[in-house]
């Protein structure tokens, strides 16, 4: 649906289902469209792509447990045809939205840096 939405509204979308090397194809992307409808847990390919500095869009369920905040660290949306609207406005206003994007790679490499939620899962254990 989401593919859709961008399609009618003129935008040129490719639903990349499978890349050789991750990184270089993102590395060559400024937005990350996640239209996950459901699952449970923290998403490794969303932390990736927010670490990596990219401005990410999804649904409330694409940043389930992740420790961000909506409209500081990413944008989120509750259906498929508000990303029109969201990725005009990006286009208009492109240095808030790259300094969402900032805060967001700087909000995952401080949160979910895997050395200290080790730690603190540690630090927690021995004081039971």
């Amino acid at each position: 649906k989401a593919i859709d939405t961008l399609q009618n509204a003129g935008y040129t979308v490719i639903h990349q289902q499978w890349v050789d090397n991750h990184d270089d194809f993102m590395a060559a992307m400024h937005v990350q469209i996640l239209p996950i409808i459901m699952g449970t847990g923290t998403k490794a390919k969303v932390l990736a792509a927010m670490s990596s500095g990219l401005l990410c869009v999804g649904t409330w369920y694409s940043f389930e447990n992740i420790l961000a905040n909506t409209g500081e660290h990413y944008l989120q949306y509750n259906d498929s045809s508000e990303i029109p609207e969201l990725l005009s406005s990006i286009c208009k206003n492109r240095e808030l939205y790259a300094g969402i994007a900032e805060k967001g790679k700087k909000q995952i490499i401080e949160m979910h840096d895997t050395g200290k939620v080790v730690a603190q899962l540690l630090a927690n254990s021995t004081t039971r």
